[in-house]
């Protein structure tokens, strides 16, 4: 046996490299973002709005690197290697819609993306390169995620897993802790065939110095979790009806942001375009634990857009791996 073929565990059959396609969405939580670990469920989405990336597999032992490259921005960032450990010779290059760290999943994203390379990997080193067919079964997706969870706990603080199950499978759903595993149902409405997510992208980065503060067990965050699952318990039994009032969710949505600014998870300029949504008859939430990144609402898809918000259909596919064989 080659040295090489020692060090790499790929077939001598494999050219220099191979490439692999990967198309991600973003997610985002509508409910319970604050509750999961007190027991309450969550409703979250899996958003049209997400990344593209190209995944190298080498039969060398090169680098290792993921880089992130933001769509029509000049950012572009490198995730360190001790948060991604990926084996060597697998390069990852997003092209990526969403910004980083604000609330839409972004370190799932990451996470995921790596343990898709390494399941790529996998399949190579079992003479995939030869068979050119290539798709994830249930045990593979069940391997991507258990190593993504463990890649993001080094990333994030409190890792529940909704956001590697909202993206992993896309769709909406309700997820919740508890047991050996979380309870995930998914939530299908035709309520998005005359209604459309919107976003819309504060210019503050996200921070949280508050919520981790307030993580620590204070008494009067852990009265406002309990109210904040009560209202997330309603929106999940509106969103399952089959003609779910937009009304009724406004409410929710207006009752849930009116408790984040008052814990002091909100920023001015989100709360101010918050307040100008709400002269349009439109109630509108941050998207995050943050007091920057986005702010989301529900709205007719005749609805008549303000600067800087724009529409995220919900994806239904999850994430896509793909063998590119020609």
């Amino acid at each position: 046996m080659s040295r090489e073929k020692e060090n790499t565990g790929l077939s001598e059959s494999t050219s220099p490299f191979q490439t692999f396609t990967l198309t991600i969405p973003s997610k985002l939580i509508l409910f319970g973002e604050h509750t999961l670990f007190v027991g309450a469920p969550a409703v979250s989405a899996a958003l049209s709005f997400g990344s593209e990336g190209i995944i190298h597999v080498a039969n060398t032992r090169g680098p290792s690197k993921i880089t992130i490259t933001r769509k029509q921005k000049t950012e572009n960032s490198d995730v360190p290697h001790d948060l991604h450990r990926l084996h060597p010779g697998i390069t990852i290059q997003f092209f990526s819609d969403v910004r980083v760290a604000c609330g839409l999943g972004t370190s799932a994203m990451l996470a995921l993306s790596a343990a898709a390379a390494e399941e790529a990997r996998r399949f190579l080193i079992r003479g995939g390169a030869r068979k050119k067919v290539f798709g994830l079964t249930e045990k593979a997706y069940s391997r991507i995620n258990k190593k993504a969870f463990a890649m993001e706990e080094k990333l994030s603080v409190n890792v529940s897993g909704v956001d590697h199950a909202t993206i992993l499978k896309g769709g909406m759903m309700s997820y919740r802790l508890g047991g050996i595993k979380p309870e995930i149902v998914k939530i299908e409405t035709s309520f998005f065939k005359e209604h459309v997510i919107i976003l819309w992208e504060s210019a503050l980065p996200k921070s949280c110095p508050l919520f981790l503060e307030m993580s620590k067990g204070r008494p009067e965050w852990k009265e406002t979790q309990g109210k904040l699952g009560q209202i997330t318990a309603r929106a999940l039994k509106e969103l399952s009806k089959e003609a779910p009032s937009l009304q009724r969710i406004y409410q929710l949505l207006r009752e849930d942001q009116h408790l984040l600014f008052r814990s002091g998870l909100s920023s001015e300029e989100a709360e101010t375009e918050i307040a100008e949504m709400r002269k349009l008859g439109v109630e509108a939430k941050i998207a995050s634990e943050g007091t920057g990144g986005y702010v989301f609402t529900i709205v007719p898809r005749s609805f008549p857009l303000r600067p800087r918000w724009f529409p995220c259909e919900i994806n239904k596919t999850g994430l896509v791996l793909r063998h590119k064989t020609s």
